[in-house]
């Protein structure tokens, strides 16, 4: 059975279309499936499903973050950040999913994940780097046991000490660059934690596995990949994207590119998807503003 594809977005962004048409066009045998709102209900080409219908434990979430915010970022980012995995979870629980890929909505994918995730066993969660969880396979499991690590973090003074442990040795080890640069407690910083403590039922997807990998994101050279002027240095055999790692001296393709940041403006022009459908949704949707018949 094909895994689905979910991603969280509140609004509508441009680039959504794009990453949203990516994920079909590689993975036709998969639902993509978008859990957000009423403000990006009309793109019609994927499964849309209400972000409110599943926030039982997310609005739980919030009473005890409320007081424990701890990051440079936004208190309504940051929770935004924490939430989305309760509903997630709520989600896969509601509709009796086993396993699914979790995508951030600036995420294009390149690669057929049903056959990907064969690569990593039975494990029960993928994450990028230790902490990042933009492109991650999870099963029903393990997000259960990554939504109770959260919620008893932030309920256990005890448990929130070891992340703010965490988070002073980073910041002690990054000496010279900005609180921003570094970042705060976040959703990364529990899901570094949950490596820690789960490590042998949780793969990384920043290894190359049979000359493939996932990308950590595209103004980073990490994992020793060429950079060209501020990106990697993308190169296209069969419409799937390659970069030269100079370590391995060695073409890598990339089942996925992370456009974080800034660099979700260069977006459409990694689109290998159908440009018809762009087309016709900005039509659409510009139409559908234009009368008042949805507000963006």
């Amino acid at each position: 059975m094909a895994i689905p594809i979910i991603t969280i977005h509140y609004g509508y962004a441009p680039y959504l279309l794009h990453v949203l048409a990516q994920a079909k066009a590689t993975n036709p045998r998969s639902t993509v499936i978008l859990i957000g709102d009423s403000r990006n209900a009309m793109i019609s080409f994927v499964s849309h499903q209400k972000a409110s219908d599943y926030f039982e434990e997310a609005r739980q979430f919030e009473q005890l973050y409320r007081d424990k915010h701890a990051s440079p970022n936004s208190y309504e980012y940051e929770l935004i950040c924490f939430q989305r995995w309760f509903i997630l979870k709520e989600f896969m629980e509601k509709n009796q999913i086993e396993r699914a890929m979790h995508i951030d909505s600036d995420l294009m994918l390149y690669t057929d994940i049903t056959e990907e995730v064969k690569k990593f066993g039975d494990c029960e969660f993928t994450i990028q780097k230790q902490g990042c969880g933009h492109n991650s396979f999870v099963t029903l499991s393990g997000i259960r046991k990554f939504c109770n690590l959260i919620r008893d973090t932030y309920s256990d003074l005890a448990l929130f000490a070891i992340i703010q442990e965490q988070q002073k040795e980073r910041e002690e080890k990054r000496v010279g660059l900005s609180i921003m640069q570094i970042g705060g407690i976040s959703d990364m910083s529990l899901l570094r934690r949950f490596y820690q403590i789960n490590s042998d039922n949780i793969h990384s997807t920043a290894e190359i596995v049979e000359g493939a990998v996932f990308d950590l994101k595209m103004d980073s050279s990490s994992g020793g990949f060429e950079m060209e002027n501020g990106l990697k240095k993308i190169q296209w055999f069969d419409r799937q994207p390659f970069c030269k790692n100079l370590e391995l001296n060695q073409l890598i393709r990339f089942n996925s590119l992370h456009f974080q940041g800034s660099t979700k403006q260069f977006i459409s022009r990694y689109f290998t998807g159908n440009q018809f459908q762009i087309l016709y949704h900005k039509i659409k949707i510009r139409l559908l503003w234009k009368l008042n018949l949805i507000q963006l």
